[in-house]
């Protein structure tokens, strides 16, 4: 059971990130995020949910070290993300992207693409192999696919191995950026199954941003909803979704539809 006086997993603090637009003589600093404040504890799904424009995945790029913020602070673990001095060895998360596509080297094979993670640790080859074999089929797929390239896979075989791609290097979360958004809705549903059964089986801890607030209440335990770069709402109980105050909250939960 998680200490309760330990910090959470991931803490965003008062992050602040800005784009430059416009021409070459009145470039303009446009603000993408504004004073954001985020947690997210341990073992748990955190839904981010925003309409197109509302920051969301500006706000996954920041939380997984590929954007850093104008100002603010995102520690995991207590560690800064950005700090002084942060090598190349410091990757607690891992991403799946809604693009499975172009995620993945069109060149590599099945056995390629999940391992490529784990050339960075000292595991041997027999090693990887069978860390690999094991993560084909906790995602559902037969060994028969390892030496298939993508080209050759389904979508939704594909998102799969990406999935097991992001779990092989056992990060501290995962992001899920719209990861199930591209999919036939069949097969989406089988998808955030496995994400349940990985979350209940390997104990991970997840951040799903998505448009799609039926997928949210299917797989999250809260949600934080996103409006012109802020937090304008969290729900930490789902059961209180419908009580939601904000108008932006309010047109998200009216537009979702059953899977």
């Amino acid at each position: 059971m998680r200490n309760p006086s330990s910090p959470p997993l991931l803490r965003a603090s008062d992050i602040h990130v800005a784009f430059r637009r416009g021409g070459l003589l009145h470039r303009r600093q446009h603000p993408v995020l504004q004073g954001l404040s985020m947690t997210l504890e341990e073992g748990c799904c955190l839904g981010i949910v925003g309409e197109s424009g509302s920051g969301k995945s500006t706000l996954g790029r920041v939380l997984v070290g590929l954007l850093r913020p104008d100002r603010g602070e995102v520690a995991v673990d207590g560690k800064n993300l950005y700090g002084t001095g942060r090598g190349a060895s410091f990757h607690p998360c891992s991403v799946v992207f809604q693009d499975y596509v172009t995620s993945v080297n069109p060149r590599f094979s099945v056995e390629e693409i999940i391992a490529e993670p784990l050339r960075k640790g000292r595991d041997g080859a027999r090693d990887r192999k069978e860390r690999v074999l094991a993560l084909l089929e906790k995602v559902g797929l037969s060994s028969d696919l390892l030496r298939r390239r993508p080209h050759q896979l389904s979508g939704g075989q594909l998102q799969r191995i990406c999935i097991a791609r992001a779990v092989a290097s056992r990060p501290r979360f995962i992001l899920l950026d719209e990861a199930t958004s591209s999919l036939d809705v069949s097969v989406q549903v089988q998808v955030m199954d496995l994400l349940a059964e990985l979350r209940r089986d390997e104990g991970l801890s997840l951040l799903f941003i998505t448009h799609d607030l039926t997928a949210v209440t299917y797989l999250c335990d809260a949600v934080l909803f996103m409006n012109d770069g802020r937090i304008v709402e969290r729900v930490d109980d789902l059961s209180r979704l419908h009580a939601v105050g904000d108008i932006h909250s309010r047109r998200l939960l009216d537009a979702a539809t059953p899977l």
